[in-house]
């Protein structure tokens, strides 16, 4: 797939503190064994029992005060015997649901990748868009632009409940992931707001798109031909409902730009029924189980066919080794 295609993939270390929180639901009583990682003077792990919990995220912050480390120092081992970091394990719990005993580690002292006795020892941040926010309004504290034009962002899908009694698995397939604001969704965006010019007269095309953060700033630069929003159908009606508004933000802040044509359209890559020719496509944080991968991989391979100078232009957040060593 690396013929005659360009590639930008934008590491997420140019982002801040992470601060938005996704849950998943648990089965209490939790049993936690947590080991101290790289530490030989604790023999055996100790057993943290935590109860009543919501979700995973409140598994991590619970276990995080416990142990008295940041959540990016915390490891989780899955039944499949893969160690992940705080965010992997909060994303694998929506799609396998939490271990009644649940095995832990804490890197002391944070270990590099590859080190003997490393989980997966990435040392990310939690999340990392805390100061922005979405509501259309420019003058708000951290309003989010692109081009001059404020955005406004829902996470609700339109006539889906989310209150707080709500399960996530309720609320669509992956827990809903497509229905929550991703940081790398944050940092495309920037990044194609820095550089109109990659895709200036193209047919644009986003993966995986969830919210639409990314394909509708690509509108709103006004410098494509057309903006083709995809995901699972269980988001296109959040992805619309957002196009619609920031496409009225757009007409009354930059009246003399013209967004192109853009579209919302369902694309599963495990039974894609066609495919769009796009000059470039766009991916933020869109893999982040191993399970996705390959048809993640074989989606851009049917995109981005050998001689055809297509662009590829992906952010991409290291949450699991397995999942790296197989996208890599």
């Amino acid at each position: 797939m690396r013929h005659a295609t360009e590639w930008a993939i934008l590491p997420f270390f140019l982002l801040g503190h992470l601060t938005a929180k996704m849950e998943a639901p648990a089965s209490p009583p939790l049993l936690v064994l947590l080991d101290g990682m790289g530490d030989p003077d604790q023999r055996s792990p100790a057993r943290i029992r935590l109860e009543d919990l919501p979700g995973a995220h409140a598994v991590v912050d619970a276990l995080s005060t416990s142990a008295g480390v940041a959540p990016r120092h915390l490891r989780f081992l899955t039944r499949e015997g893969e160690w992940l970091d705080s965010e992997a394990f909060v994303l694998h719990s929506q799609a396998h649901g939490i271990p009644r005993v649940l095995r832990a580690a804490v890197e002391t002292p944070p270990l590099e990748s590859g080190e003997a006795g490393a989980a997966t020892a990435l040392a990310l941040p939690w999340r990392a868009y805390g100061g922005y926010t979405f509501t259309g309004d420019g003058s708000a504290p951290g309003a989010f632009t692109i081009a001059g034009v404020p955005l406004v962002l829902s996470t609700r899908s339109p006539g889906v409940s989310q209150d707080a009694g709500a399960s996530l698995s309720d609320l669509g397939p992956d827990g809903a992931t497509g229905l929550t604001l991703w940081d790398g969704a944050v940092l495309l965006a920037k990044f194609l707001e820095a550089h109109p010019e990659k895709i200036s007269g193209c047919h644009v095309g986003e993966l995986g798109a969830g919210t639409g953060l990314v394909g509708i700033s690509a509108a709103l630069l006004g410098a494509a031909a057309s903006v083709t929003l995809t995901d699972l159908d269980y988001s296109l009606p959040l992805m619309e409902d957002n196009m619609r508004r920031n496409m009225e933000l757009m007409e009354r802040h930059a009246p003399d730009r013209s967004p192109g044509i853009i579209k919302v359209e369902a694309l599963d890559w495990n039974a894609p029924s066609q495919f769009a020719d796009w000059d470039v496509i766009l991916a933020a944080d869109t893999v982040w189980l191993s399970e996705l991968v390959p048809p993640f991989v074989d989606t851009l391979a049917r995109l981005c066919p050998p001689g055809k100078g297509k662009k590829v232009f992906m952010s991409y957040q290291r949450r699991g080794k397995t999942a790296d060593t197989m996208l890599w």
